[in-house]
């Protein structure tokens, strides 16, 4: 079995894994059948598929200090799901796969996690001195509530998401080496530099806003659609969204904005300043509701079909189409 090294900051004692912490045995990894929480999908428990031991967050606990704190696993971790007190690292280190299952509550400040974070009760994961990264993938299943504040270091894989009704995540100040894909209650990326896709389908809303980038295409399914100071390197394509607002984006091929269940605004937010650059075309098709077109420099054509709200597609001065108009645009 791997052993680590655990340095208790406060107490300033290195205690081998398999000896005594206080008064507390630390014991060996557990089986998968002893891991509270263990039929998360995929999940590592016991010699995971991984190779590497799991430990429960109980057995790492610092009774004295009320945290899991300045370690390093060598292995996997799972929070324990019955235990109110949640489970806290600080300054940790998990070599392995971290896993949160239903009822299960983890807060670290900062952790790195060197596999994936499988996430299906909350994690609240931020930067304390220093940042936290994972190094492998984020799933989040069913009702979780995921928050990840990371600092500008990474989320190395991709994010999936299989949330349910109420599912959160939220991200900020990182980036992510894959894509983002799946369902989710809500979803918000704040300052997120996305390396692959964005195709996520929500109940509640999404929100992008503070300069987060994604290199790839961004689909937006279902629930509201807020945009400010977003860069997108190919398409920007809206679903069947409650409601749209677009204000200061940078779209660099087409905007397309289908199956509309309230109004969009793009380009325009009360008085505020809403530039928005559409590299290619913007497409309005199948919008039973009212548009708003403000300040958007259009590169191509404008594109409307079956826009049929009660004002049509309003515009001011500030639109901007390098090409043609077609379709009931005016």
């Amino acid at each position: 079995m791997s052993r680590f090294v655990r340095r208790w900051a406060r107490a300033a004692v290195v205690v081998l894994v398999g000896g005594a912490l206080g008064a507390q045995g630390v014991g060996a990894a557990v089986a998968a059948d002893e891991v509270p929480g263990a039929a998360f999908p995929g999940a590592a428990a016991g010699e995971a598929a991984n190779g590497l031991p799991t430990y429960r967050c109980s057995q790492l606990w610092n009774a004295a200090l009320g945290v899991v704190v300045d370690t390093t696993v060598e292995g996997n971790v799972v929070v324990d799901a019955e235990a109110d007190w949640g489970c806290a690292m600080h300054e940790v280190t998990v070599t392995g796969d971290v896993t949160v299952p239903v009822g299960g509550r983890l807060t670290g400040a900062p952790l790195t996690v060197g596999g994936d974070l499988r996430v299906a009760g909350h994690a609240d994961v931020s930067g304390y001195r220093e940042d936290s990264a994972v190094d492998g993938d984020v799933l989040l299943e069913g009702r979780a509530d995921v928050s990840l504040d990371l600092g500008a270091r990474a989320v190395g894989g991709d994010v999936l998401l299989d949330g349910g009704v109420g599912s959160v995540f939220w991200i900020r100040a990182a980036s992510v080496g894959g894509g983002v894909t799946g369902r989710v209650g809500s979803a918000t990326l704040h300052g997120v530099a996305v390396a692959g896709a964005y195709d996520v389908a929500v109940e509640g809303t999404t929100r992008l806003r503070g300069g987060t980038s994604v290199a790839g295409p961004v689909t937006v399914r279902g629930g509201r659609l807020l945009v400010h100071d977003v860069t997108v390197g190919r398409d920007l394509t809206v679903d069947g969204a409650g409601d749209v607002l677009v204000c200061r984006a940078d779209v660099a091929d087409d905007l397309l904005v289908t199956r509309l269940t309230d109004y969009a605004r793009i380009g325009v937010e009360r008085d505020l300043p809403c530039a928005t650059r559409v590299g290619g075309s913007l497409v309005l098709v199948d919008v039973p509701h009212s548009v708003d077109l403000g300040d958007v420099d259009v590169a191509r054509h404008l594109v409307c079909s079956g826009v049929s709200g009660p004002r049509g597609v309003t515009r001011t001065p500030a639109l901007r189409v390098g090409g043609g108009e077609y379709g009931s645009c005016r």
